[in-house]
């Protein structure tokens, strides 16, 4: 089992994929965000190593090439940085989603 899988693993098992917010404070929150994006990225991940849009299912094995998207937007809803929450999307469909729900 690769790092990522058992990373993804462990986040699925918190609390409703998130880690406790009230310890968000106390923590160095740099470690937990690697984690949560690799995570993601590990998601969206094909068997031939691609990363596939959650949007448009285009390809490309550049990461650069993609954002981490919120399927609820970010500025409406409060702790919702939750894996379940996140997706992995194309630069240009994050841009124009905007804040709408997709």
């Amino acid at each position: 089992m690769m790092k990522s899988e058992k990373i993804f693993r462990s986040l699925n098992r918190t609390n409703e994929n998130t880690m406790p917010f009230l310890l968000l404070d106390c923590i160095d929150p740099e470690p937990y965000q690697s984690q949560m994006r690799n995570a993601v990225f590990d998601k969206a991940r094909d068997k031939n190593g691609y990363y596939v849009s959650a949007i448009s299912g285009k390809k490309s094995k550049n990461k650069a090439d993609f954002d981490i998207d919120h399927i609820q937007p970010y500025s409406r809803g409060k702790n919702n940085t939750i894996l379940k929450n996140l997706r992995l999307v194309l630069r240009g469909e994050n841009k124009r989603k905007g804040n709408r729900y997709e």
